[in-house]
C-alpha cells in the first residue's frame, strides 16, 4: 500500500518525538528514588547530577511528548514493542521453542525496537530466571531483575555480555552516538539494533571468558517495562526469553 506525503511526514514526526521521549526516559531512570541513580553508569559515560527539581521537570516533559506524538494511521502495520532474533556468520539462526543452538564463536543479538528505546536483559548461566519467565511468573519474582542495572560502556567496543544471577543489563538507544549496541539502523519506522557477543564477563565470579571456552548453556531473558506509574512500581509490557546451547 502506498503512503501519502502526510503519512511519511507523520512517521518522521513520530520518530523525532519518540527519540526525544526516550532520551528523557533514559535520564529519568537515573534520577528516580529522590535523585538516586537507578542504573549504574560507567566512568566514560555522561553524568547527571541528582536533582529532585530536575526529575519533576523531565517527567512533565515526557508526559507532554507522549501527548504530542501523533497516532499511526490505521493503515500502518502494528508491531510488538521489540522483537528478538539471533544471527551468526551473517545468517539468522532459527529459535525453536525458545532455544537456539550456536557454534562457539561470535554471534549477534538483534533487537528490533518499535516504540521503546531500551530493553532490560538478564544473561545468566543459572536457569532460574529463565525458568520462571517461561512459567509466566511476574517480573518481581524473577531473580535476574532484583538488582539495579549493570555498568556498561557505549557501543559495546569489547563485544561482551555481562552475566549475573540477580542483575540485568540495560541495552538502550538514545541517539546515534549514545547507545549500547554495535550497530543501529532505522528501517521502515523500526530501529534495528545489533549487539555482537564474543566475550562474557561473569559478574558473580568476576571472571572473563571467550565464547569459544563456554561449557554450559547461556540463558537470556529480555524485558520491556513501563514506568508511567513511577520507577518504584514498573509494569511489565513485554518479555522474551531464549536458551543458547552450544555445538561441541
Amino acid at each position: 500500500m502506498f503512503r501519502t506525503h502526510t503519512d511519511w511526514h507523520d512517521q518522521e514526526t513520530r520518530n523525532s518525538l519518540k527519540q526525544a521521549k526516550f532520551a528523557l526516559i533514559s535520564q529519568l531512570r537515573m534520577l528516580s528514588n529522590n535523585g538516586k541513580r537507578l542504573f549504574v553508569k560507567p566512568k566514560n559515560d555522561y553524568q547527571i547530577m541528582p536533582n529532585t527539581r530536575l526529575l519533576i521537570i523531565l517527567m512533565c516533559a515526557c508526559i507532554m511528548l507522549t501527548a504530542a506524538t501523533p497516532e499511526p494511521a490505521s493503515t500502518q502495520e502494528s508491531y510488538p514493542h521489540f522483537t528478538l532474533s539471533i544471527e551468526q556468520d551473517g545468517k539468522q539462526i532459527p529459535i525453536t521453542h525458545n532455544t537456539v543452538t550456536l557454534n562457539k564463536s561470535a554471534f549477534d543479538i538483534v533487537l528490533t525496537l518499535s516504540d521503546t528505546m531500551g530493553v532490560l536483559v538478564n544473561a545468566s548461566f543459572n536457569k532460574k530466571t529463565f525458568k520462571r519467565a517461561a512459567d509466566n511468573q511476574p517480573q518481581n519474582k524473577l531473580p535476574g531483575f532484583n538488582e539495579t542495572g549493570l555498568a556498561d560502556g557505549l557501543q559495546n567496543p569489547d563485544n561482551i555480555v555481562y552475566v549475573a544471577i540477580e542483575a540485568p543489563n540495560y541495552w538502550f538507544y538514545e541517539n546515534d552516538s549514545i547507545h549500547r549496541f554495535n550497530s543501529v539502523e532505522w528501517k521502515n519506522n523500526l530501529l534495528i539494533c545489533k549487539r555482537t557477543i564474543a566475550h562474557i564477563h561473569d559478574v558473580n565470579t568476576q571472571s572473563d571468558m571467550n565464547i569459544t571456552d563456554v561449557k554450559q548453556p547461556l540463558y537470556l531473558v529480555f524485558m520491556h517495562l513501563n514506568y508511567d506509574g513511577g520507577f518504584s512500581n514498573p509494569v511489565e509490557v513485554q518479555r522474551a526469553y531464549v536458551k543458547i546451547n552450544w555445538r561441541k
